[in-house]
């Protein structure tokens, strides 16, 4: 940690504060859009939506950012804008509920989603900085 030094460690900060927020948001709003605890068919769609999200800008920012903005972006920003810890406990209540279908559903959504909003996301990263 020595080497990033005490203005790296706050932009990290500050950009997981502000992805925290954004991913408290996305919750918040499924909650209202779809009701009780952000479930949508039975999924999970706030936290995947936040995890989907974070995905496709970090894709982005990896071949655009470099230097102290990409800590604030890559590693403060989307790494508290994404959560595996959600996702796996929204996982693993379906699958305590007995619906691994939706269970498997929601890991299979998720992961799929996630790579391809990272892939488009990547592709518009190099082609902005292409031209």
């Amino acid at each position: 940690m020595t080497d990033v030094g005490i203005w790296g460690l706050l932009l990290v900060g500050v950009g997981g504060a502000l992805g925290a927020m954004l991913r408290f948001g996305l919750d918040r709003l499924a909650v209202g859009a779809v009701g009780a605890r952000h479930w949508m068919l039975g999924l999970p769609v706030g936290i995947a939506t936040a995890n989907v999200l974070a995905s496709f800008v970090l894709g982005i920012v990896t071949p655009v950012v470099a230097g102290p903005w990409a800590l604030f972006l890559a590693v403060g920003f989307t790494g508290s804008l994404s959560t595996f810890s959600s996702f796996a406990l929204d996982t693993v209540s379906l699958a305590g509920g007995r619906r691994y279908v939706l269970a498997s559903i929601n890991v299979v959504a998720t992961v799929i989603l996630g790579l391809g909003a990272l892939t488009l996301g990547l592709w518009l990263g190099e082609t902005l900085t292409a031209g």
